[in-house]
């Protein structure tokens, strides 16, 4: 029926039961299930300079980084190691 699945996540516990109804249909159909992270824009507070504002964005995107890769190795383990990043 189809070949790709998209799943949105934001690491909530809706975003984890969508994660698995996505996962189940996308197993009984064969196809590939693309994640999307979603990252909240971050907050800047008024009087911040440019390069404040790019060192937080940049603070931000590492930890947020560092957020999927631990979720993902989580659900991996989870199910059994079947999944790729």
């Amino acid at each position: 029926m189809f070949t790709k699945n998209l799943c949105c996540a934001d690491f909530s516990e809706n975003s984890d039961h969508a994660f698995s109804y996505a996962f189940n249909l996308t197993k009984a159909y064969h196809a590939a299930l693309l994640i999307l992270y979603v990252i909240p824009e971050p907050v800047c507070y008024c009087g911040s300079t440019p390069k404040r504002e790019r060192k937080l964005i940049a603070k931000q995107t590492e930890r947020v980084e560092q957020e999927i890769n631990a979720h993902c190795l989580q659900k991996n383990r989870s199910m059994g190691g079947i999944l790729h990043r």
